[in-house]
Order: C-alpha cells, then structure tokens, then sequence
C-alpha cells in the first residue's frame, strides 16, 4: 500500500477547477460521501477534503487545494486508478498534469496514455517508485 500519491498542476499554476465543482460532482458519484470544503486562511484558496468507498470495498480519503493538488491517501495507485482517470477526465485536455508519491515527491510530467488508461496510470506510479 502507497502513503500518498498526487495529482498536481505544474508549479506555480492551478487548474481551472474550483473545490466548489469538484465538491458538485464527487457528491453526483459518491452521494453519501463525506465532503468538507474550507478555505484557507494563508492563501484563500479553496480546499477540499473527501472519504470515498474504492474498490476494496474500503473507505480512503484525499484532499483537493485549488491551488493545484489532489492528494490521495491510504492506497495503491491501482486502487486510486478509477478515481484519478475520473477526475483527470474533469480537467481540460491539454492541462499539464504533475504525479509524485509520497516516498518520491519529485514532480514527474504525467504521460498522455497514464491519463486515459488505468493499467498505463498503475505502472507510471509504480515506476516513481525510490
């Protein structure tokens, strides 16, 4: 089992999404999903804390700033799989996206073929392994 993985805009950019649709459309896919959204008192910026069932069967949390970064938390890349092609699906098309790992928190660029394929997304994760 991974600590962390991420999700995250290139640095010093965001993505535009906001918590608030983010909030909209995990409550359309997980409707009995916890959702907390606050805001920051240094940046403003909104965030967004989430536990949703995976396929484990078992409930995982992350988070989602907009300043740029979806945290994931308490599972593989795998199990993450569906729900980060999910929300890269959310994204623009042409959105750079930025991976890491926990044990690993170099900015990796995320393939085009990792953002519309499951197994592609596993093995990229699996590659930033230390």
């Amino acid at each position: 089992m991974d600590d962390g993985l991420f999700l995250g805009a290139p640095p010093g950019h965001a993505w535009p999404l906001p918590a608030t649709t983010l909030r909209t459309r995990l409550r359309e896919r997980y409707p009995d999903a916890p959702l907390r959204l606050t805001e920051s008192r240094v940046t403003s910026a909104m965030a967004l804390d989430f536990e949703i069932p995976l396929a484990d069967g078992d409930t995982h949390g992350g988070s989602y700033s907009e300043t740029g970064v979806l945290a994931l938390s308490d599972g593989s890349a795998e199990l993450w799989a569906d729900t980060m092609l999910w929300f890269l699906a959310l994204l623009p098309p042409a959105a750079p996206v930025f991976a890491m790992r926990e044990d690993n928190p170099t900015p990796t660029p995320l393939p085009p073929e990792s953002r519309t394929d499951a197994a592609a997304l596993t093995r990229f994760f699996a590659g930033l392994r230390p």
